[in-house]
């Protein structure tokens, strides 16, 4: 995990710090907004019908916990 101030956070990923502060507390931002921040970080957005993304989760879910521990 990498620690990063607000400012630099927002620096990094094209948007004011008062957008990323707004996103990061849960208050409205506009999609594009968003869609730079997660782009900035190295993450994406998935957008499933609510039946395949709650199969997705099982499938996942099932796969970690078959998971051979780690010595």
């Amino acid at each position: 995990m990498i620690n990063l101030r607000i400012d630099d956070a927002a620096s990094l990923c094209g948007v004011s710090s008062d957008v990323f502060s707004r996103l990061e507390n849960g208050r409205p931002v506009g999609t594009d907004k968003v869609l730079r921040v997660l782009d900035g970080l190295g993450l994406g957005l998935l957008i499933l019908e609510k039946d395949t993304a709650l199969q997705l989760e099982r499938s996942i879910v099932n796969a970690r916990q078959n998971e051979p521990e780690a010595s």
